[in-house]
C-alpha cells in the first residue's frame, strides 16, 4: 500500500496527486485541505500516524512532509519506504503570508538529539532555488541522518518540474 500526502491546501484532484490517483499508483491519500487544517496540530499528526501504519511506502509534499516526519515515534514501524517532494523542514512563507510550520522548535530538537526515528529507506528530491524549502533546510536534516538519499534539480524552485517529479515517483514505487 502506499500513501500520498499532498502539500499545504493541496488535492488530488490536480497536479500530481492527479496523476498517481488515476494510474492506480497510491491506494490512500491524505489532502491537506482547509477540514484538514482547521485540526489542531497533534490531530493532523496523529491522522497521518494511523494512515502511515498501514502503509508501505508513504509519499508526502512540502508541508505533508514535514507532518509525516512528526508523526514518527519511538513505536513507529520504521520498515517503509519513504518519499520526500520538496519536504518543508523549517520556517516556510507560504502565498497568503503567513508562516509555517507549527511546532518547529520541538522538531530541529528531535532532529539535533536524533529523538526523530527515520526509515532506513528515505529520499527526498527538492529544487536547488527552491525558496519555501531550501536545500539548507534538507542539509540540516541529513547532517543528523545519513541514510537519507537526496535528489537536487538545481534549477527548479518548489514547483518542479513534473517529468523530473513523474521519474522519481515512478522509480521510488518500484524500488524494494
Amino acid at each position: 500500500m502506499t500513501l500520498y500526502i499532498t502539500g499545504l491546501n493541496g488535492s488530488v484532484s490536480n497536479g500530481l496527486g492527479r496523476c498517481l490517483l488515476e494510474n492506480k499508483l497510491i491506494s490512500d491519500f491524505i489532502e491537506l485541505d482547509s477540514a484538514f487544517l482547521s485540526k489542531d496540530f497533534e490531530q493532523q499528526v496523529s491522522l497521518i500516524k494511523d494512515k502511515v501504519a498501514k502503509s508501505d511506502k508513504v509519499i508526502a509534499c512540502s508541508y505533508g512532509a514535514y507532518l509525516l516526519l512528526n508523526s514518527l515515534q519511538e513505536s513507529t514501524n520504521l520498515s517503509k519506504d519513504f518519499l520526500l517532494i520538496s519536504p518543508v523542514l523549517g520556517m516556510a512563507m507560504v502565498p497568503n503570508g503567513g508562516r509555517l510550520p507549527r511546532n518547529l522548535s520541538n522538531f530541529k530538537r528531535r532532529i539535533n538529539s536524533k529523538e526523530l526515528k527515520l526509515p532506513d529507506k528515505v529520499k527526498i528530491i527538492s529544487g536547488g532555488k527552491d525558496e519555501i524549502a531550501p536545500v539548507s533546510n534538507i542539509d540540516f536534516l541529513c547532517s543528523n541522518y545519513l541514510q537519507i538519499n537526496i535528489e537536487i534539480s538545481e534549477a527548479c524552485d518548489h514547483s518542479l518540474n513534473h517529468k523530473f517529479v513523474i521519474e522519481h515517483v515512478l522509480n521510488f514505487l518500484k524500488s524494494k
